[in-house]
């Protein structure tokens, strides 16, 4: 799941796809893309982190 999950937030994270996306939600995606790849495995719940 963890190169899935960093290719679409990849993608997500992009300017040239995504410009509206806030800044700070571009880095918010692409740390847990670090974070899944870094443990492994994906926690559902560092999803529900960026929201908090």
């Amino acid at each position: 799941m963890p190169p899935f999950l960093t290719w679409r937030l990849l993608v997500l994270s992009s300017p040239v796809w995504y410009p509206s996306v806030e800044a700070r939600m571009r880095d918010a995606l692409l740390g847990l893309c670090e974070r899944a790849l870094d443990a492994g495995r994906l926690q559902p719940e560092w999803a529900e982190e960026l929201f908090a």
